[in-house]
């Protein structure tokens, strides 16, 4: 198996994460974690939703209840999982690596990667295949995330903006990895005008997810076209940024 494992991601190519691999993975977090509440947050790559459906079924085998907050940046799920009732996560994203890539991220009570104890815990336990089964009438159960986002934004942004004067103007590149839903709740908690680009809602445009001289080489460009003051370019789940 040529999959990577670390604390910071369960690494592989999509054919490689085969959903029998991934329920497995789910099912050793859920006994990991006594079959306590998970969040589950992916970016948009085209594996993320066929790899998520395989995170349900292996955690509510297990007895766990799944919160899918769909298409989000990981830093939100980070926010979440520390401001809420819920104690764990996984982020399916492969961040900077390209689109034929994927990846499952744990997440501790803190919101936060696995430590190296934590980490080798669960590895340990993975490899042991000694996963919780629960019967029919004690499996865990799905729902869709509740409305913490908006809650991240007000609690840490603040509208910065002067009356009269013209708000700052920014693009922003999303590398076809999260909605510009993201991007327009951002600029009106600032107060400045944000451009999104590659942030589409619907299809998918496949780009070089990598915060690279290449990239901003193009984001510059469209920063001088548009007028803009700067411009972000994030990896696929905003867990990388670089300005220009």
């Amino acid at each position: 198996m040529s999959i990577k494992l670390s604390i910071s991601g369960i690494r592989g190519k999509f054919d490689e994460l085969m959903p029998n691999r991934v329920v497995k993975f789910a099912e050793a977090f859920s006994t990991y974690i006594d079959g306590g509440d998970v969040i589950l947050g992916r970016d948009a790559r085209p594996s993320g939703k066929f790899i998520t459906e395989a995170l349900i079924a292996g955690l509510t085998a297990s007895g766990s209840h799944v919160y899918d907050y769909g298409i989000i940046p990981t830093p939100l799920l980070h926010w979440i999982i520390k401001n809420s009732p819920f104690r764990s996560g996984i982020s399916v994203t492969a961040g900077h690596n390209s689109f034929d890539w994927n990846s499952l991220i744990f997440l501790n009570s803190d919101g936060s990667y696995l430590t190296h104890v934590e980490g080798e815990e669960f590895f340990n336990l993975f490899h042991s295949g000694n996963f919780e089964k629960r019967s029919y009438n004690k499996l865990g159960h799905y729902h869709p995330g509740g409305d913490y986002v908006d809650s991240y934004f007000d609690t840490y942004l603040c509208n910065n903006s002067t009356p009269g004067a013209r708000p700052m103007k920014f693009v922003m590149d999303c590398s076809s990895g999260f909605d510009s839903w993201v991007i327009q709740r951002l600029s009106q908690t600032l107060g400045i005008q944000g451009v999104p680009i590659f942030c589409q809602k619907e299809g998918f445009i496949q780009k070089d997810p990598e915060p690279n001289i290449h990239n901003a080489t193009f984001l510059g460009t469209i920063v001088r076209e548009t007028g803009s003051d700067g411009g972000f370019l994030f990896n696929s789940d905003a867990s990388r940024v670089l300005v220009v």
